[in-house]
This record gives C-alpha cells, sequence and structure tokens, in this order.
C-alpha cells in the first residue's frame, strides 16, 4: 500500500512578521550605524528573525523576508542625487604644469589628450595627442576647467581663455609608438619613437610664442633633463591613524590629506604597497600619494603627493616596486629616475585596449595574473586583459553594467562587479568565462545572458565596487577567500563560491565594520586587520 500525505492547509502560508529594532545586535562592531548616510539601514535582519522565532514553540511555514531585497525608498541612488554630487573644488586646485584626460574645444575633440601648461607664468597651453604625436590645440589666459557634475569627471577638460591657431600638423606615413612623458622642472618632455628611431618632443614658449623642440633622442638639446629633475612636491601632510576595536577582525582608519597646499580633491581610486611597507594611493583627480609609517600600529602616516598628471587613475598594482597605474588612457608605468620619491618619467606601458569619449564609461580596477598579464573592467569594452608586454588587448567577457572593479582569486578566476539598472535587474558579481555575456545592453543572439555568480539586493548593495583576495596569514580561515566592496554602502563581504555541473554560483556573507569610503575596485581609506 502507498500512504499518502494529506494537503497542507493554504490558510496558513501568508508570511509571519515579527518585530524588530534598526539597530545592530553588536553596537561596538558598527560604530558608524547612527550617522544620518545610516539612518535607513537594518541591521542583522535574519539573525534577529532566527533568534525570534526559535525561541517559539510552534515555527512559521513562511517568514518575511529581508525588506531591502527588493527595493529601497530612495532608489538605486539611496541618499544620493545629482546635486549632491555637484561640485566645482578641482577649479579650485593648483593643476600643476601637466593633466590628462578627454580635452574639448571648440572642433577638438581629443579622447587620450595630454595638456601642459608653458612658460614660467604659464603664457600659453596646449594639448599633445599621443594618437597623432602632434598638438591639437593652442590657447592663452589659463590652463583648464571642469563642469560641476559629478565633481568634474563627467564633461572633459576644457580650456580657460582664448584658443589660438594649431601648429601645423603633421600625418606620419611610419609606424610609431608613444612612450610617455618626463618631468623636468616646468618642462614636460613627451617620448616616442618612429619608424624605430627614438624622438623627443617638448612644447614650450619662446618670445611668446609656440615653439615645439622635436627631434631624435640622441643630440637632443633636452637630453639631459630626461634623467629625473629638482623635487616638486616636498611637502609631508600628517594623517592620524584611528585603531578599530572590533573582534576578530578591526577596521582600522588613516586620515587622508583632503587638506593639501595644491587644494587637490582627494577621491582615493586604488591602494597598493611597496616591499618596505610604503603605501601608494591613486586618485581619479590623477595623482598618486605614498603614505609612510603603516609599519607602526596607532602612529601618524606622513603622507606625500609623488605623481600627478594621470587620467583619471581608477587602478593600480605593484611589480618588482614598480607601480602601474590604470587611467582611462593607458596603463602608467612610473619611474623615480633620480631616487628622491617622485616619479619623473610616466611610461606609457599600454594603450592597447579601446578609450571612449562618454563621461560615464570609467576604465577600473587592475589585477596581474601568474603569467605577466593584466586584467581590468571597462564600461565600454568589457573585462580587457592585456598581455605581459603591454602590446595586445583581448575582450574576454562582455555585457557590464558600471563594472567598477575587478578581482582575480587564488584560482586565477576573474570576478566583475555590475550596478543594478538597465538589463540588470540587481547588483550582481560575476565570475567571467573567456567569450560570455552578462546582460547589458539586451539579448544576443536570441540566447539569455550568463547567470553571475551571485545577485546583491539594493539592501545589501546598491552600487558595487570589486573583490579582493586574502592573501595574508593574519586573516586566519579567510586566507584565500575573497572579499567583496560595496561602493554604494561602504561596507565588505565574505565572498563564497561554488560550481555546481560547471556553473559557477556564490553567496556573500556581510562582515562587520564600518568604513568611511570604500574606493572603485578592492579597498578604501580603512585598512581591515586581525587584532595582534
Amino acid at each position: 500500500a502507498v500512504g499518502f500525505m494529506p494537503a497542507m492547509p493554504m490558510t496558513n502560508m501568508k508570511p509571519v512578521a515579527f518585530e524588530y529594532l534598526r539597530e545592530p545586535m553588536d553596537k561596538n562592531a558598527w560604530p558608524g550605524w547612527e550617522s544620518f548616510v545610516n539612518r535607513e539601514r537594518l541591521y542583522d535582519f535574519y539573525a534577529k528573525q532566527a533568534t525570534y522565532f526559535a525561541g517559539k514553540a510552534e515555527r512559521p511555514m513562511l517568514v518575511e523576508a529581508f525588506p531591502g531585497l527588493d527595493s529601497g525608498k530612495h532608489g538605486h541612488w539611496g541618499n544620493q542625487n545629482e546635486d549632491t554630487w555637484k561640485s566645482s573644488n578641482w577649479n579650485k586646485a593648483d593643476l600643476g604644469r601637466v593633466l590628462s584626460g578627454i580635452f574639448r574645444a571648440p572642433g577638438v575633440m581629443v579622447p587620450r589628450g595630454v595638456c601642459v601648461l608653458l612658460g614660467e607664468q604659464g603664457e600659453l597651453a596646449t594639448c599633445f595627442n599621443p594618437e597623432t604625436l602632434n598638438y591639437e590645440s593652442i590657447w592663452q589666459g589659463g590652463f583648464l576647467t571642469f563642469s560641476s557634475i559629478r565633481h568634474g569627471f563627467m564633461d572633459g577638460l576644457k580650456p580657460v581663455g582664448t584658443i589660438l591657431p594649431p601648429p601645423p600638423s603633421r600625418k606620419l606615413d611610419k609606424p610609431f609608438v608613444y612612450h610617455g612623458f618626463y618631468l623636468h622642472g616646468n618642462r614636460v618632455i613627451f617620448s616616442y619613437s618612429i619608424d624605430g628611431v627614438e624622438y623627443l618632443d617638448s612644447p614650450s614658449v619662446r618670445d611668446g610664442k609656440f615653439h615645439r623642440d622635436a627631434g631624435p633622442r640622441k643630440g637632443h638639446p633636452l637630453e639631459e633633463l630626461v634623467k629625473g629633475g629638482p623635487t616638486r612636491f616636498p611637502q609631508k601632510i600628517t594623517g592620524k591613524v584611528t585603531l578599530g576595536k572590533g573582534s576578530p577582525y578591526a577596521v582600522d582608519t588613516i586620515e587622508v590629506p583632503f587638506d593639501n597646499p595644491w587644494k587637490m580633491p582627494f577621491f582615493p581610486g586604488d591602494i597598493a604597497f611597496l616591499s618596505d611597507g610604503t603605501g601608494l594611493v591613486c586618485t581619479m583627480q590623477g595623482d598618486v600619494w605614498r603614505f609612510d609609517g603603516m609599519n607602526k600600529a596607532g602612529s601618524p602616516v606622513a603622507w606625500r603627493r609623488v605623481a600627478s598628471g594621470l587620467h583619471q587613475a581608477l587602478g593600480m598594482i605593484v611589480h618588482e616596486d614598480v607601480p602601474y597605474v590604470l587611467g582611462r588612457d593607458q596603463i602608467t608605468r612610473l619611474h623615480d629616475l633620480n631616487n628622491d620619491g617622485e616619479y619623473d618619467f610616466h611610461e606609457c606601458f599600454s594603450n592597447a585596449f579601446k578609450t571612449s569619449p562618454g563621461g560615464h564609461d570609467f576604465i577600473c580596477g587592475l589585477v596581474r595574473k601568474k603569467d605577466g598579464s593584466f586584467c581590468f573592467a571597462s564600461s565600454n569594452q568589457g573585462v580587457v586583459q592585456i598581455s605581459p608586454d603591454g602590446k595586445k588587448a583581448d575582450v574576454l567577457a562582455t555585457g557590464f553594467r558600471n563594472p567598477d572593479g575587478i578581482g582575480l582569486s587564488a584560482d586565477e578566476k576573474l570576478t566583475v562587479p555590475c550596478s543594478e539598472g538597465d538589463w540588470t535587474p540587481s547588483s550582481m558579481i560575476c565570475q567571467i568565462q573567456n567569450g560570455g555575456f552578462y546582460g547589458y545592453g539586451g539579448p544576443r543572439n536570441k540566447m539569455p545572458p550568463d547567470l553571475p555568480l551571485v545577485y546583491l539586493p539594493r539592501g545589501i548593495d546598491n552600487s558595487s565596487g570589486g573583490q579582493i583576495t586574502v592573501s595574508s596569514d593574519q586573516w586566519g580561515p579567510l586566507k584565500d577567500l575573497m572579499v567583496h566592496f560595496s561602493f554604494g554602502a561602504c561596507s565588505h563581504m565574505l565572498l563564497l563560491r561554488d560550481e555546481v555541473n560547471g556553473k559557477p554560483q556564490g553567496a556573500v556573507v556581510p562582515l562587520p565594520g564600518d568604513r568611511k569610503s570604500t574606493r572603485l575596485n578592492s579597498s578604501h581609506t580603512d585598512i581591515s586587520r586581525m587584532p595582534s
């Protein structure tokens, strides 16, 4: 005989709610929970729910879902809007002599522009185009200005003053390679090769007019200036370090140099470390700063600006004590030629990838594989891999909406975040496969997109950053696992990965600890550690 269970009555299938407080169960682990920006954030919802119903003699069949699973009171942008992000502070900064970016002037647009202020008093300015080796524009009366939209990052670099006739352009009929530029005092000296011959090329002002010193490197009148110049940024700025009190992991907070002699905004893009423990931070404004003193727990750090002029630096690694910085135009390899702590030569390691003049087409994150190749995430192209010599770029996967970072697991799997929006129903983390398509832009070839590793509900993460693999023994059982960072929530989560029938799948476990900011890739002005 076969027995059958009676059907469950449907009257009890409504989710059962419970009363809970918004505050975290362990307030010491979330010192910022009362901050205005967190006023609607729910802490430990599922832990509170489990504790509540575990104490009941009769437990319901269905309980309430996390209230932030599908929506939020303020939508994707949360507590912010376009007015929140308006700022003209970048226009108040001393930009120095060089800044790379998308140059826009009447009738001229240079996606990989390198703008240079000329003359002892800044009498003229120009924009050099590494893709043509021409100076595309000349103007007088100032240097550059930025839109107030989104802190100046959306509309490129615009000239200040009066546009003058550009110098005669040349169309090269022989192969050429752009190498980068040297800095020496007020001079910016470009380096490139044409048909295998090395050249130096430096703009200047002579008798009030634009002048170009261009010729073969050997015997060039400026050849002696490409060995390192005088120190440009000798100032040191002290930053307070506040040690966290969490357990088993603590979040230490490093005061960054918002207040600096150049009034330069400080938007961290990535963080990396030299072999002696010295830290480097690149910023979206195009600077690289170093900070010393992290080897002494709780002691102040000393900040020093060591490079400037990069194009929206949003990724950085250090290999053999040499920084590689990812910009929208190229991967720049920085060289300190005279050992004064500053970087005098901005070498173009690779510009093989495509860039875009689109305001929101950011390029984020930088990782290096064991074979020496580099990978990053481009809003324009997708996940891009650069060959170890920097000469070749391959697109590995596409279909990512605002991929604000990248990650490389211990077993060399690439992970990429996406932020919710068009064709992306929820923020998510993807573990890519070569040739994969992850949805943004709509269906392709009438096929559904590849599934992400994990979807992230808005109440957990409304704007996803990158991931980082824990390499330190001090993290105990989390070594070799990945940590995901939320750009929107300034939080971090343990990323768990698995594979079922050849398909990657995952989950995130929120980790305790507040942060005041999180970089677009995988770190922050706060540093996590296991207390000694």
